[in-house]
């Protein structure tokens, strides 16, 4: 089960991330902090695996929460939740560590989403402009209404296979790789673009150019 730190000023915001963030059984959220001090001092202590930081957190702002948190861990992923919607915001707290970035006015399901794929390596962002942390994919971002979506290259081949009308069966003997592991891409695809089947799933992305020209 995935750790998640919950650092958040407001009581009643930390108390509904909480019930959304452990609705499933996937997440459990191992300590809440309402200043910066406090989340820094729960990371050493409780070693979670994500951290959901206010960028406005009080006493210790943000940008030096993420610093000093990626100091004692640099594996513990940190999302920064904020109602800060401007480049220079969204740009230093990159700088500073984070592995992604996003706006309060999300919904749960997105929220759920975006905690599982930024566990496993990929990360979002809520912005019009393009930024990734250097050198983290060797593929260049894509965007989705207003969500960014970060494909790994493997994830870039089985979509495109996708949009060809492909099954997981033929995308598996294309790029060598187990009909499962094919399987499982396919359903990472879908969760990332927050798709209901295959189908959406290739329509969307050739609405959204998240392909190259079939």
């Amino acid at each position: 089960m995935v750790k998640i730190l919950i650092a958040e000023e407001m009581q009643i915001l930390r108390d509904c991330l909480k019930l959304a963030i452990e609705s499933g059984d996937e997440f459990e959220v191992v300590a809440c902090a309402s200043n910066g001090l406090e989340a820094i001092e729960m990371a050493k202590i409780f070693e979670p695996d994500l951290v959901l930081l206010e960028l406005n957190i009080p006493i210790i702002s943000g940008y030096n929460v993420i610093k000093e948190i990626k100091k004692i861990n640099s594996d513990i992923k940190i999302l920064v939740l904020t109602i800060e919607e401007n480049e220079e915001s969204m740009n230093l707290a990159l700088q500073k560590g984070a592995d992604g970035y996003f706006l309060k006015n999300i919904g749960f399901e997105d929220l759920y989403v975006i905690l599982k794929s930024t566990f496993e390596g990929s990360s979002f962002y809520f912005n019009n402009k393009e930024f990734m942390k250097e050198g983290e994919y060797n593929t260049e971002p894509k965007i989705a209404g207003d969500l960014k979506i970060i494909f790994t290259p493997r994830e870039r081949q089985v979509l495109e296979l996708v949009v060809k009308g492909m099954t997981n069966e033929e995308i598996a003997r294309r790029l060598q790789i187990s009909i499962g592991r094919a399987r499982n891409i396919v359903t990472e695809l879908m969760n990332k673009c927050m798709a209901k089947n295959r189908t959406q799933l290739a329509v969307m992305s050739i609405n959204a150019s998240l392909v190259k020209d079939i």
